[in-house]
């Protein structure tokens, strides 16, 4: 019997997705590029990749209740089908490769001499474990860390509520061009919940409701994020904003002594959440193509892989110059491309089915 995920389930996995990572770094990458109205690029971001989110979905669900892997096959056929499955599945092992690099980053600046790979040996045995368990499972848990989560970030809003200077704000000058810039970086995480819902499809208990929840999860995050930035902003100022490793965290450590502890936990928490949801889905996305009736087989592959890359990289120079430049060159190159791909291949094989009909 196969696992079913309701509306609000799918409202949580979408907060999972993009909230759980994208508070550590948000605020300093848009303030360094856009300064004062840095916050406007995450709006700007977050209604784009919105309208092309729910267009996608729309016409993905209108098509068929299949994942992408299946409707990829039929939409483009069996050759161009499966290179477009692969560049897919590339795209899922970028955003997971460099979301737990950024998280041992992080794991280094709040525990500078501990041992990383000891700590992400164990986030990857918790996140195999999720996904051997199942998407059920996993959305249980995005429910209840994406609600400690939500708290704990208001929490912090309401703790530094006097410390605020709306002075930091001004002057408000609309640069486009620094808006899109910033916009750029934002988008990398707007655009996950998409490529994840496609391959999540055949779960989905009610299409209508999960693509209204995933719009408004999309339109709950930015909320979140816009004022978590116009924070950080009104209080460090922007220099001290755009030089900090981790806005957010060096903001809870204002709060209450102790509460950056908690917020670490909560980060812990929803990273291995997200993490075991990227294992699932390569694994899933995988076995699919391939024709393999157990996805499980491939989880401890993928994540000694992905773990051994992501050590060897924290070590390089190179991939830290390549995660300040991995933004632009994966979404220009990989993630619109193959979201635009996807709805003009949906909306052609839709108006085709609807004139034989």
């Amino acid at each position: 019997m196969i696992e079913r995920i309701g509306s609000i389930q799918a409202f949580f996995l979408n907060l999972s997705l993009i909230l759980s990572t994208i508070i550590l770094l948000i605020a300093r990458e848009v303030v360094e590029v856009a300064g004062q109205v840095g916050w406007v690029s995450i709006i700007f971001s977050g209604l784009i990749i919105g309208f092309l989110q729910y267009f996608l979905l729309s016409f993905s669900f209108e098509f068929s209740e299949r994942s992408i892997i299946d409707d990829s096959k039929i939409i483009f056929g069996n050759f161009w089908g499966s290179i477009i499955i692969l560049y897919y599945i590339l795209a899922l092992f970028i955003i997971l490769y460099f979301m737990m690099y950024e998280a041992i980053d992080f794991i280094g600046y709040v525990m500078p001499g501990g041992h990383n790979l000891r700590y992400w040996i164990a986030v990857a045995l918790l996140a195999d474990y999720l996904a051997y368990k199942g998407i059920e499972t996993i959305c249980r848990l995005c429910t209840l860390i994406m609600i400690v989560v939500v708290l704990s970030i208001f929490t912090i809003f309401i703790l530094n509520y006097t410390r605020l200077d709306f002075k930091e704000l001004s002057p408000f000058i609309i640069d486009f061009k620094k808006i899109i810039k910033g916009s750029i970086f934002v988008s990398t995480w707007f655009i996950q919940p998409s490529f994840i819902l496609l391959l999540f499809k055949p779960f989905f208990k009610n299409s209508n409701k999960i693509i209204q929840n995933s719009i408004l999860a999309n339109l709950f995050i930015q909320i979140i994020v816009v004022v978590l930035v116009i924070f950080t902003i009104a209080i460090f100022g922007i220099r001290l904003t755009s030089t900090l490793n981790f806005p957010f965290y060096n903001l809870s450590r204002l709060s209450i002594l102790g509460l950056e502890v908690v917020i670490f936990i909560n980060w812990i928490g929803g990273s291995v959440l997200k993490v075991g949801i990227y294992y699932f889905a390569i694994a899933k996305a995988i076995s699919e193509w391939f024709g393999l009736k157990n996805y499980k087989i491939l989880l401890i592959p993928i994540s000694i892989m992905n773990i051994s890359l992501v050590l060897f990289g924290v070590n390089t120079s190179l991939v830290r110059i390549l995660f300040k430049i991995n933004a632009a060159v994966s979404l220009i190159y990989i993630y619109i491309p193959l979201i635009i791909l996807f709805i003009f291949g949906y909306l052609f094989k839709n108006s085709s089915n609807k004139d034989i009909n």
